[in-house]
């Protein structure tokens, strides 16, 4: 990465992070006046040209409009624009949005996880194939792999399992970057299955596949994580899982939205605590409506549950969104007389 025009490399790691991962621009606008021309050229070959937006593209509506921006700016200051970068804009004007698209979370200025998505944020019945990064909400998911980098030794050797994992990205993080001895992805859509699987294999240089009953065991050649998805509706958590699975960590993130689902993931919840009294269960929520994350920690109470929010990673893009927050939380059993 050539960051030698940037005032602070971390900056430019930033715009790089909020780029692949398709955070709108609009979002961080008003930040590009206060860029140099030669950070403002960075830009061009460290995102559009980056080879790993040329093998797997993001949206095409979104490099256009992230492109349009920069090339205005630039214009504005009457400055002189690399023909290369105006052919490769025309070119993506001319091509047609396509039904899926990629984005990348940046582990490491080297290390990506690609994850594969439908470009429409709710297809088939089913909000899991998009990652929920859209306009207005930070997607939760990206937050808690945020969380789960910062605390990696928590998650070393551990078994986690993380209920409605959609297409896989929080997952994909913690296996590559916090090395846990199993990981079990979780949901119960098949498309959003079929999705993450292709992105497992995306990924994960997988030597073996085994199924059993409602369970996909995958050998690798390049990680030690043990993984495994799971089809599993939160309601019959006990019925269709065996006792011998008994993670020691939970993680769930975007599952505060739908209040007809607040009881099925509690019971499932305390289904995973009656396993194992030592579980750890951490929620990421992005706060779209606080009546329904209240209603979500009442309903907790009930199930002898409790919330305790942690402090969530601080992320650049987080100043330039005041629509939306998210919280991350630890959610603990509490005497069953506490709420009675």
């Amino acid at each position: 990465m050539d960051t030698g025009h940037w005032e602070s490399d971390n900056l430019l790691t930033d715009v790089l992070k909020n780029f692949f991962l398709q955070v709108p621009f609009k979002c961080f606008h008003e930040k590009l006046k206060e860029y140099t021309i030669r950070e403002i050229n960075v830009l061009f070959p460290s995102t559009f040209f980056h080879e790993i937006n040329q093998k797997y593209p993001l949206k095409k509506s979104y490099q256009v409009s992230f492109l349009k921006t920069i090339l205005q700016e630039l214009e504005g200051r009457n400055e002189d624009v690399d023909e290369k970068v105006y052919h490769y804009y025309l070119k993506l004007l001319e091509q047609p949005e396509s039904e899926t698209h990629y984005i990348h979370y940046m582990i490491s200025e080297d290390q990506f996880i690609t994850v594969l998505q439908n470009t429409s944020t709710i297809s088939d019945g089913t909000t899991g194939l998009s990652v929920w990064q859209v306009f207005v909400f930070f997607q939760a998911g990206k937050m808690l792999a945020d969380y789960c980098l910062k605390n990696i030794h928590s998650f070393e050797k551990q078994n986690v399992l993380e209920l409605g994992c959609g297409v896989g990205l929080t997952g994909l993080a913690v296996i590559f970057a916090c090395k846990p001895s199993s990981y079990c992805f979780t949901d119960i859509h098949e498309k959003v299955l079929n999705y993450l699987e292709s992105n497992i294999k995306l990924n994960v240089a997988i030597t073996r596949c085994l199924t059993e009953a409602n369970i996909s065991y995958f050998e690798s050649s390049d990680v030690e994580t043990k993984i495994s998805i799971i089809n599993l509706p939160w309601e019959n958590v006990d019925s269709n899982l065996t006792d011998s699975i008994k993670p020691d960590i939970i993680l769930a993130a975007d599952v505060v939205y739908d209040t007809t689902l607040f009881h099925p993931f509690c019971r499932a919840v305390n289904e995973f605590v009656r396993r194992n009294k030592e579980v750890r269960i951490l929620i990421a929520c992005t706060v779209r409506n606080s009546l329904t994350l209240e209603e979500f920690c009442l309903v907790l109470h009930q199930y002898n549950l409790v919330e305790k929010e942690i402090e969530a990673v601080t992320t650049w893009n987080s100043s330039f969104n005041d629509k939306c927050q998210v919280k991350i939380f630890s959610i603990l059993p509490v005497p069953t007389s506490k709420y009675a």
